[in-house]
């Protein structure tokens, strides 16, 4: 009886993002209205792509996911709400971005690698949404919005250049199909803050330059090294010929508009995938840049480097406000939301009530009727997940105590009915066993005893400098 009331507990906790794995959702209001009376409770955390921060409102945020949802907090972090979903499984939400002028008016943009994604915008805070007709058959990989005329928007798509002259209304494609960039993916693009007729785009091979507003574009690579994919482009306001730069082969920096690069050293090329790069808006010479390989931060224009996180950390995206200059936000892959108050020494998670986890499976104890274990896939990364509830599901905390979660993912889960402290789980790289029903694990075989419990609530990550545990 025991196990059929777990049976029924484990449906209770079932939620959405389970929904997403098993099904497809429908285009429909009445197929989408099924899953209404879903409630998502966790486990919190998960692939965040990027970060947003309305630039009137400094504790209104945005973030974007994997698999096509939006997300907003109020409280600058510490609790989010979901917003709306695209209903189009697994499509990246690459960018999203608030008006430059205008808080209620939003812009998203997706793909799935090179199949379409499209651009997305509301103009009501979030409340509604249209896609753009003339963007739905894109992958948009990159966008941005020109602060010296807000009604200009770029999107990048593969290979090409869609410009916009009504926020997002209408676009018209910028290049032909003799472009010599043409058919790689734009992965970046940025206007000239004071002349909105100068554009850069970074692709997956090199960086780009227009002058006349995206009708011609020229390459701007020397000093590169050939290879460069230019995952993005940041633009001093203040002096718009300096401009730095990150590719898979590091940061490069030039001060004439990019006709020119220098490789920035201190970043060692192992971090060279640096995915997200950004000047502090009012700390002058402070930049960060997310890395593959953890968060890095320079006080001296990028002349030194300093690494602010556990190198297992993946950086999606940064944010920073102008009003908190030491309040800095960084968009992870599988730890979700991290925010440092210290001007990037040390970060927590802020996951309140947002998952975007690949859950696989939900098995309740034999034993314990409130006990559920949940298994989960990394999606951007290899490996995966453990959690453990106490509560029927309504909290969970890791367990992954001697398993690397960007390594092993778990495909079997028996826990031993005669003695159940023992279970077993099956991985890509072997069976693991716990003596202290999944608190810890070692290989089968393995000499090594159980350690004692991890703790509830203890961060996923171990604690190094620059960590705290989720508030």
């Amino acid at each position: 009886m025991k196990f059929l009331q777990n049976i029924k507990q484990m449906a209770s906790a079932l939620f959405l993002a389970v929904l997403a794995v098993t099904f497809v959702f429908a285009n429909t209001d009445n197929e989408v209205n099924r899953f209404n009376g879903w409630q998502m409770i966790g486990p919190s955390g998960g692939d965040v792509r990027a970060v947003a921060i309305d630039p009137r409102e400094k504790n209104r945020l945005y973030i974007t996911t994997l698999d096509s949802q939006v997300y907003t907090s109020a409280d600058a972090g510490k609790t989010w709400r979901f917003l709306v979903t695209f209903y189009r499984p697994q499509l990246t939400l690459d960018n999203i971005q608030v008006d430059a002028e205008d808080s209620n008016i939003i812009y998203v943009t997706g793909h799935r690698h090179k199949m379409p994604g499209g651009f997305f915008y509301s103009k009501d805070a979030g409340a509604t949404w249209k896609e753009s007709k003339d963007l739905k058959n894109e992958a948009v990989h990159a966008f941005s919005q020109s602060t010296a005329n807000p009604n200009l928007l770029i999107a990048g798509t593969d290979g090409k250049v869609f410009i916009s002259y009504n926020r997002g209304e209408d676009w018209k494609r910028m290049t032909d199909d003799k472009v010599e960039f043409l058919p790689r993916l734009i992965d970046s693009a940025a206007f000239d803050p004071k002349n909105p007729n100068i554009i850069y785009i970074g692709t997956t091979w090199r960086a780009y330059k227009s002058t006349d507003g995206g009708k011609k574009w020229r390459l701007i690579s020397k000093g590169m090294i050939d290879d460069s994919d230019v995952f993005a482009i940041d633009i001093d306001p203040t002096n718009p010929d300096h401009i730095i730069s990150s590719a898979c082969s590091g940061i490069y920096e030039s001060f004439n508009g990019g006709e020119l690069w220098a490789k920035v050293n201190g970043i060692p090329s192992q971090s060279r995938r640096t995915r997200a790069i950004l000047r502090n808006p009012t700390k002058n010479g402070a930049i960060y840049a997310g890395t593959t390989e953890g968060f890095w931060m320079s006080a001296d224009n990028g002349k030194t480097w300093t690494i602010q996180s556990q190198r297992e950390l993946e950086v999606n995206s940064i944010a920073v406000h102008p009003e908190e200059p030491n309040k800095i936000y960084i968009g992870t892959n599988n730890y979700g939301l991290m925010v440092s108050t210290d001007g990037g020494r040390n970060f927590s998670i802020q996951n309140g009530n947002f998952s975007s986890r690949f859950v696989q499976r939900i098995i309740p104890d034999i034993q314990q009727p409130n006990r559920l274990y949940a298994t989960s896939n990394n999606t951007a990364t290899g490996g995966g997940f453990i959690f453990i509830s106490e509560n029927g599901g309504q909290s969970w905390t890791p367990a992954t105590k001697n398993l690397s979660v960007i390594r092993i993912r778990s495909f079997a889960f028996l826990q031993d009915r005669v003695n159940p402290d023992t279970i077993y789980i099956g991985t890509n790289l072997g069976v693991y066993r716990s003596l202290d029903r999944g608190r810890s694990w070692n290989p089968l075989g393995s000499s090594a005893a159980a350690k004692p419990p991890v703790k509830k609530n203890q961060c996923p990550i171990k604690m190094k400098a620059g960590y705290q545990k989720e508030n």
